[in-house]
């Protein structure tokens, strides 16, 4: 029988598929979905989008010999921050649903905007991975990566002009 090595993709949607048939992660998921009365669905993109753009954004420091601790830690520290502002949106929708009776979709929207932003994180890395990636996306991601480093070129120019102004030294104006 032959047998072919698996790719990089190929086990890390393997160990992904298995981790999300855990029933004990389901569990917990399913727990906090429910406390905060949302979609279990929805928590399990959001655990699978956030831990493709830590795995990705690892993969892509180490191929780019660019990996650093402090990195890792502003990756990591997505995690309980994403946390806090589910549980504040969370507090949020549940207010507005007991002060006015309407039940908006808020927390489900906010965590459907924390999946988008993940999934476009996930397809830079996959971009600056070399990994395929369809050609519109990637057009639509190097355009929106392009202006804003232009942006930040900017905001960097025009600091440097004002530094050099500030460190210019003030002509005193005579008095008559």
């Amino acid at each position: 029988m032959i047998q072919h090595t698996p790719s990089h993709i190929e086990s890390a949607y393997y160990y992904l598929q298995e981790l999300f048939c855990a029933w004990q992660l389901k569990g917990v998921i399913a727990s906090v979905a429910t406390f905060l009365g949302t979609e279990e669905v929805l928590f399990l993109w959001l655990v699978g989008m956030m831990t493709a753009d830590l795995v990705f954004g690892l993969w892509e420091a180490f191929k780019r010999r660019k990996f650093s601790c402090r990195m890792l830690g502003r990756g990591i520290m997505k995690y309980p921050c994403y946390c806090l502002y589910i549980f504040l949106v969370g507090a949020v929708d549940a207010s507005f649903t007991v002060s006015t009776g309407y039940n908006l979709p808020l927390l489900e929207l906010f965590i459907s905007y924390l999946v988008a932003t993940d999934a476009v994180s996930v397809m830079g890395h996959m971009i600056r991975c070399g990994l395929p990636v369809p050609r519109r996306l990637r057009k639509i991601i190097l355009h929106a990566q392009t202006r804003v480093d232009r942006a930040i070129d900017k905001i960097d120019h025009n600091d440097d002009e004002e530094m050099a102004e500030e460190m210019r030294p003030r002509k005193r104006s005579k008095e008559k």
